[in-house]
């Protein structure tokens, strides 16, 4: 693990941050494929369709990423000794249930995952890489546990259960949506000024191949447009840069960094 150092690591945050949503949703796709199987009452779990047809049942793949994200997001305030193993013990703490492990294939499975995404390494045992380290802290300003309610109406229509009740679990990760919109903004920043490059490499090819004089010709009405604007349009991937930091240091102080107590509180209720 890297200790902070003086370094610009907000391209780095952002990298992470754009895996984030990929995978989340890459999640939401394969869980609705879960929910399109058919629902077993007495097993309380989905199986395959052409099992089902033929009168037996087979448990349909889990997506585990939800799972995943809980061990990663755990690292970042328990995980003491970050080149020790970590084992079954370990999840007492973090919030994943026994029906979490058993759908997920247990620790090997789950580790396997983390490993294909270079968040974990089983070459000597189950621990997390560097990558997956940096990955739980991003997970660990952005997310909150949310808790729900795991109950399985016997009765009810099981396409319209959520995670708690097809995990069988309490509590979920959530995207914050203070946390998001910061690196929203960031994001924003980023492709901005992408644009920018281009424009500003494109006009000096223009300028070189002498069609300059013809462009500004054809752009006469945006002299008639108030300097100030004009400005304020240059200057707006620096100006909304600077106020997602503000917001960045604002959500930390404030929310972030009061997390630890709350998860901790958590952590507690889940063992119980």
């Amino acid at each position: 693990m890297n200790l902070p150092s003086i370094k610009l690591n907000v391209f780095k945050r952002l990298e992470y941050f754009l895996i984030l949503k990929k995978l989340d949703k890459q999640f939401d796709g394969q869980f609705s494929i879960l929910k399109s199987r058919v629902w077993n009452k007495e097993k309380r779990e989905f199986g395959k369709f052409e099992e089902e047809k033929q009168g037996e049942h087979s448990r349909s793949v889990y997506p585990t990423w939800e799972v995943e994200k809980k061990v990663l997001f755990w690292t970042y305030p328990f995980h003491k000794l970050l080149k020790h193993e970590i084992r079954d013990k370990h999840f007492e703490d973090i919030l994943v249930t026994e029906r979490e492990k058993e759908v997920s294939g247990g620790i090997s499975s789950i580790f396997g995952n983390l490993e294909m995404r270079s968040f974990g390494d089983c070459s000597n045992g189950y621990k997390i890489s560097e990558d997956g380290l940096a990955f739980g802290e991003l997970l660990w300003f952005l997310c909150e546990p949310i808790e729900g309610d795991s109950k399985i109406e016997e009765d009810g229509n099981a396409k319209r259960y959520n995670y708690f009740q097809v995990y069988q679990t309490n509590y979920k990760l959530e995207i914050s949506p203070y946390g998001y919109w910061i690196f929203q903004l960031q994001l924003l920043c980023y492709y901005l000024l992408l644009v920018y490059g281009i424009a500003f490499f494109s006009l000096e090819f223009i300028k070189i191949v002498g069609l300059l004089d013809n462009l500004q010709r054809s752009f006469d009405w945006i002299l008639k447009i108030p300097s100030i604007f004009i400005n304020l349009t240059i200057l707006s991937p620096f100006i909304i840069f600077t106020l997602s930091l503000v917001a960045y240091f604002i959500y930390e102080k404030k929310i972030v960094d009061k997390k630890f107590s709350t998860v901790e509180e958590v952590a507690q209720s889940n063992k119980k």
